[in-house]
């Protein structure tokens, strides 16, 4: 049963209407006043309320209807037999449902409250299901943006607002070209219209940036999608989110795989030192003493045998030594030995490798050691996969920092297809070596056209090696 208020100030009429509500079967509230009128309608909250403009009290059906609007927004209905433009103009602000000229009928008024009730209804079912949409919209976990066929924003969740640092009403009717989306690499402006003109529908892997005043934050997840409805046509929805955890996190896991590659690698290094000394000072004296041995038997043809078996063992025993930790590396310059590894290969391969160099300071052993297993794992690769017939390796000094460079003829490879081929982790032990010296390591390669490896490692003058 639908309750409806009566504010009338004139008892007889007031009565009247309670009476004729009552037979058409709603429940009445009467009021006589305008402070009571808001007072019953706290209590009350009525399907309508009919509202006398002009009742002889201190606060008058106006000024009542308007504090309804504000605080309850319930429908009313004004009573007047005022009819000039001036009334009608003032009662405006509180967005009555209609109007009933004093006198009036029971069919005039009934006709009236039962239209003003469906009206309300109505309303309040599009309103209701306005806030379900904007209730659902904000509770996403993405930005979403609205923008119209003339590329204007026509609509922002709370989630864009916070991304964004702007207010719904400071964005909404702006141009879609106010969004501070910059590309993450190169740092250039980005519009929504370029965006689009990648696809109607596109999810981007690539990051991108919002700016705003206080810090640049990382977006992705971004989608576009062409929008519309029977009535509109040419909206575009413009959805993204803030990754930022997700790019903090990524950064963490390849700061942690460099840590541990670095941590293996310089593992590496000492168990080969070690190994090299123990093969060098225990297996290397063993043979030593059974080539003394076999040379105190007396001569004969068995006695040759070993002395020549024991010399191959020997010099195997120190090539082994030698490969796993060049002792020169120690006692020598890193120029000095990489033109002993190449004269080595020069003389045992197809390839004919080049060195030039100059202007090198003196290097620690640890800077000295990663150097140079980067040029064996270079030119190792350049035998096993090139098929070069040159190759050229360069060492200079530039101030304060030393560059290396190793390039080759051969046939190249397609980089985008590097973690399919088997010098995959080769490249990445050198990168990663590079990354523990803080250097940069840079790759290019073309399918026919060869490799080039550069190396910048920064350097101290006048330091000495350890």
């Amino acid at each position: 049963m639908e309750k409806i208020l009566v504010a009338e100030d004139s008892i007889i009429v007031n009565q009247h209407i309670y009476k004729t509500l009552e037979v058409a079967g709603y429940k009445a509230v009467s009021a006589y006043s305008g402070e009571e009128a808001v007072q019953l309608a706290r209590e009350h909250s009525p399907d309508l309320i009919l509202m006398d403009i002009m009742m002889e009290t201190k606060t008058d059906g106006i000024e009542a209807a308007q504090e309804i609007k504000d605080t309850l927004d319930l429908p009313v209905i004004f009573l007047t037999a005022l009819t000039d433009g001036g009334t009608l103009e003032q009662v405006k602000t509180s967005q009555p449902y209609g109007y009933i000229v004093k006198p009036f009928n029971e069919v005039e008024l009934l006709s009236n409250i039962k239209v003003a009730i469906h009206k309300s209804r109505a309303e309040n079912e599009v309103k209701n299901n306005r806030d379900l949409f904007q209730s659902s919209i904000n509770s996403i976990d993405q930005a979403f943006i609205l923008l119209d066929s003339q590329g204007n924003i026509f609509y922002v969740n709370q989630k864009a607002e916070a991304l964004i640092g702007k207010s719904f009403k400071e964005l909404v009717g702006q141009p879609g070209s106010i969004l501070p989306i910059y590309h993450s690499v190169s740092g250039n402006f980005v519009t929504v219209p370029h965006l689009k003109t990648f696809s109607k529908e596109l999810v981007f892997n690539e990051e991108l940036l919002i700016r705003t005043a206080t810090d640049d934050r990382p977006i992705g997840d971004i989608i576009l999608k062409e929008v519309q409805s029977q009535k509109s046509s040419g909206f575009t929805l413009f959805l993204f989110k803030d990754i930022s955890d997700r790019v903090r996190a990524r950064r963490l896991e390849k700061e942690m795989e460099k840590r541990r590659i670095t941590s293996l690698i310089e593992g590496q290094e000492h168990e080969r030192d070690r190994i090299a000394r123990e093969i060098h000072d225990g297996i290397g004296q063993l043979v030593n003493l059974i080539k003394i041995k076999v040379k105190g038997l007396a001569d004969n043809a068995a006695k040759e045998e070993l002395v020549q078996i024991t010399e191959e063992t020997l010099k195997e025993v120190r090539s082994i030594s030698e490969h796993l930790h060049p002792s020169q590396l120690n006692d020598f310059t890193l120029e000095s030995n990489i033109e002993k590894l190449l004269d080595q290969l020069n003389s045992t391969s197809e390839v004919r490798f080049r060195f030039s160099h100059g202007d090198v300071p003196a290097l620690n052993k640890t800077v000295k050691s990663h150097l140079f297993r980067i040029v064996q794992e270079a030119v190792s690769n350049v035998l096993k996969h090139a098929q070069a017939n040159e190759a050229t390796i360069q060492l200079y000094g530039f101030g304060n920092e030393l560059q290396l460079t190793i390039e080759d003829d051969g046939v190249g490879y397609d980089s985008e297809k590097i973690d399919q081929t088997d010098n995959h982790h080769g490249l990445l032990n050198m990168e990663y070596r590079v990354n523990s010296m803080k250097g940069e390591f840079t790759l290019d390669s073309n399918v026919q056209h060869g490799t080039m490896i550069m190396i910048k490692v920064p350097i101290q003058r006048n330091h000495h090696a350890d």
